[in-house]
């Protein structure tokens, strides 16, 4: 995964690890933020309206999520279509990433992730339009970076680097199950944690991952790395603060 976000091809074990723990980290200190709103609505169990709420400030951070959630319809569409030709007698439900919001006065996550998300988002004051104007420069600066990349590898190191950057820490439920196991694994998540929560979390996982990979490239460009001090220093000494990235996601 990180060297399908930009990192080398073969990342040190001990990076590996420390970036393991600062995502844990700042996993456990959004649950921690979004269970806060959570009590605030007089409920007990997190809802995506409470990481939504949590995100409201940061345009491009919502359309990112927005069209990571859009896609995954889309996949949810299409295997409805093929069972449908499957199974003829089963009538196929919508689902799509697209739609008008007025079409489905109340949308529900299983019938579309991204129509929930914005339907909640509407009723806070943030429009679709709003949204999708966003100049998310971020994305532009990792895209480029990927297609620098590509056009240097050859053939079967391109095969692997497309193999990291489909890297998921939530690709089939088994896998989701085991992000679940994880998140809890210290004993600071005791909450319950929905599916819903759940893949929202997935997609903030690795956009975790993204933005440190992000912050320690810019310190690389401008010469921080000069300096040789391990990654685990740069937390120490403030140069990524510990809620750098958990300000930078859901602010």
């Amino acid at each position: 995964m990180m060297f399908g976000l930009g990192d080398c091809s073969e990342p040190l074990v001990e990076s590996a690890e420390l970036v393991e723990r600062v995502v844990l980290r700042q996993m456990v200190i959004a649950l921690a933020q979004a269970g806060a709103v959570t009590a605030l609505r007089g409920q007990t169990v997190i809802a995506p309206d409470d990481l939504l709420f949590l995100m409201r400030n940061s345009m491009e951070g919502l359309k990112r999520l927005l069209e990571y959630l859009g896609i995954k319809d889309e996949r949810q569409l299409l295997n409805k279509t093929v069972k449908s030709v499957s199974e003829p007698d089963e009538a196929l439900e919508g689902g799509g990433g697209g739609g008008d919001m007025e079409e489905y006065p109340t949308i529900t996550w299983e019938k579309s992730r991204r129509m929930y998300c914005l339907q909640f988002l509407n009723s806070i004051g943030i429009e679709e339009a709003d949204i999708q104007g966003a100049d998310d420069t971020i994305k532009l600066e990792r895209q480029h970076r990927a297609n620098q990349t590509s056009i240097q590898l050859s053939q079967s190191a391109y095969e692997s680097f497309h193999t990291a950057r489909r890297a998921s820490f939530g690709a089939s439920q088994l896998t989701a199950k085991r992000f679940e196991r994880w998140l809890k694994s210290r004993g600071e998540v005791t909450c319950e944690l929905r599916p819903p929560v759940i893949e929202i979390l997935v997609y903030l996982a690795k956009e975790t991952v993204a933005t440190l990979i992000d912050r320690v490239l810019t310190l690389r460009e401008e010469n921080v790395s000069e300096i040789q001090v391990s990654f685990e220093v740069w937390l120490m000494v403030g140069i990524i603060p510990q809620d750098w990235i958990g300000e930078r996601i859901c602010n």
